[in-house]
């Protein structure tokens, strides 16, 4: 935009520095290996909580971004129902395996080793 002859960037200084940025992250935009939606999600207090307890949940996922990924692929079972069967599956082999070691442990074991526990 041209103002009494003059290019806009020429008038206002820093509209030189916001035109690079914007051909830049353009540019960065342009090549992103992928042609699927996008989503932008502000962080409320909810979601930083539920974010804070995915970390806790999978510490070895380092990346908030892929925390959020996780949280939702998550929530999708829960809908669909397979977290539920999970949990059966899970109570059902306990119960399968409940007693087995029943005589393995002499009497008083378990007190034994809690002593040599540091205080």
């Amino acid at each position: 935009m041209a103002v009494s002859g003059r290019r806009h960037a020429d008038v206002v200084p820093w509209a030189r520095q916001v035109m690079s940025v914007t051909l830049s992250a353009s540019r960065y935009t342009d090549s992103m290996p992928t042609t699927r939606q996008r989503y932008l999600i502000t962080e409320s207090d909810r979601l930083k909580a539920a974010l804070d307890d995915a970390a806790r949940r999978w510490p070895e996922v380092k990346s908030r971004a892929k925390l959020l990924v996780r949280l939702a692929e998550e929530g999708h079972d829960v809908l669909l129902g397979t977290a539920s069967q999970t949990t059966a599956d899970r109570r059902a082999m306990i119960e399968r395996t409940s007693g087995v070691l029943t005589g393995v442990y002499e009497p008083g074991y378990l007190e034994a080793l809690r002593q040599e526990w540091p205080a």
